[in-house]
């Protein structure tokens, strides 16, 4: 939640490239359906966009190129967006630089892939389990 500052400015000084017209005709498939139906999620595809953008580097150090494969094979999939060429343009038009640095270490990347607690998540299991037993 204390990257979302730097997420406001990065969308208020990019916003001609991130809300450009031909862009997002392009993102929702020229359907204007689509655009009045899913269009309020942009701030969703754009934090989608930042996530991916920082996941790579991470991907690259460890060798595991296939993890950004296989998540542009699943955006591929999407029949009511083309996120792939969104974001290809997107990373073609923005400055270098200019995305926001939200994943700075493997601490962070830890978190942002697994937010929930799994040790707390486990004991709650356990105390269910054992809670049943005693019916």
């Amino acid at each position: 939640m204390e990257k979302i500052p730097d997420i406001h400015k990065f969308i208020k000084d990019n916003h001609q490239v991130l809300f450009n017209k031909n862009l997002i005709k392009k993102l929702y498939l020229s359907d204007i359906s689509i655009i009045k139906r899913e269009g309020k999620g942009i701030f969703d595809d754009i934090m989608l966009f930042i996530f991916v953008y920082n996941l790579i580097p991470f991907c690259k150090r460890y060798n595991a190129d296939i993890v950004i494969r296989m998540l542009y094979t699943f955006f591929s999939f999407s029949l009511q967006k083309d996120f792939l060429n969104y974001f290809n343009e997107l990373n073609n038009n923005l400055q270098e630089g200019s995305v926001p640095n939200i994943i700075t270490n493997e601490g962070e990347l830890v978190n942002i892939l697994c937010p929930i607690d799994l040790n707390k998540q486990s004991d709650d299991v356990s105390e269910n389990i054992s809670n049943t037993d005693a019916i």
